[in-house]
């Protein structure tokens, strides 16, 4: 397969000769760093019997080109013209190419497992995550998220990026800073810095969605307090309004006390 998506020249006349336009909505910022590519490539563990990769956002191929030369590979796009550039241009047996969106993505066959790996857009990172949590198919992966983004995920309490983010995310995955991506990597150039990071699912009893309402709930009005932001919830006047922790504000709770305070309320 001699197929290049990378540099800007390639990448320019990829574009220009199938009449393709980067839509800033979709996030389109397209890595061309080959060498950042493979970096990234290598941090995916071998794949296990009943495994496949499950790429997200095939891009011009960046990530995929490599990733097939690895192992098998499902890969989905939602942009039609970038899609039917891809599945033209490369044509691999270890890839399977779709025209799909990984949101509205329900079509897991049973048993079949997936190492994840995606350069995911700012705009849909947080759905992305949720919907790796919530499936089955998915254990472990490796992100490129813009650096700020990543930064909420694993952030301490008491700091300004902890949020729910920060505390969903610490409660259902182990997530591991593996290296930085510069924005210069990327046409067209974003505004901030990437970073690339492995999340792995931990063992845990809680229901995505309702452990998310839950802190939601709570961190409705970051800065006051937690007995405040339950008083007009379904949770008002439960045992949990009576811990001392309730005059504290959320983003002073650690991820821990914040199980130990969902485990109380969870089945009332």
């Amino acid at each position: 397969m001699t197929y290049d998506p990378f540099g800007i020249k390639n990448i320019r006349a990829l574009l220009d000769d199938n009449g393709l336009y980067l839509s800033k909505n979709r996030g389109q910022n397209y890595l061309i760093n080959r060498q950042s590519a493979e970096k990234i490539i290598n941090a995916l563990p071998p794949l296990n019997e009943n495994e496949e990769y499950f790429e997200v956002g095939t891009g011009l191929g960046a990530l995929t080109v490599l990733l097939v030369e690895k192992g098998k590979t499902l890969s989905l796009e939602i942009d039609k013209g970038v899609y039917n550039l891809v599945a033209q241009k490369m044509v691999h047996p270890n890839l399977e190419l779709l025209h799909e969106d990984f949101l509205k993505w329900d079509k897991y066959p049973k048993d079949q497992n997936y190492v994840f790996i995606s350069n995911l857009p700012y705009s849909i990172s947080g759905e992305a995550i949720k919907h790796f949590i919530e499936n089955d198919a998915f254990k472990f992966g490796v992100l490129m998220l813009q650096a700020e983004f990543a930064e909420r995920m694993e952030a301490p309490e008491g700091s300004s990026n902890y949020g729910p983010l920060s505390v969903i995310a610490q409660h259902f995955l182990k997530i591991k800073k593996l290296f930085a991506v510069g924005k210069g990597n990327f046409f067209p150039e974003p505004k901030i810095d990437s970073l690339v990071i492995s999340i792995e699912k931990r063992e845990t009893s809680f229901d995505q969605k309702e452990f998310s309402r839950f802190i939601k709930t709570c961190f409705l009005a970051k800065r006051k307090t937690l007995a405040n932001n339950l008083a007009n919830s379904p949770w008002a006047n439960t045992i949990i309004t009576k811990d001392p922790i309730c005059s504290l504000r959320p983003d002073a709770i650690s991820p821990a006390k914040w199980a130990e305070l969902f485990i109380q309320i969870k089945d009332l």
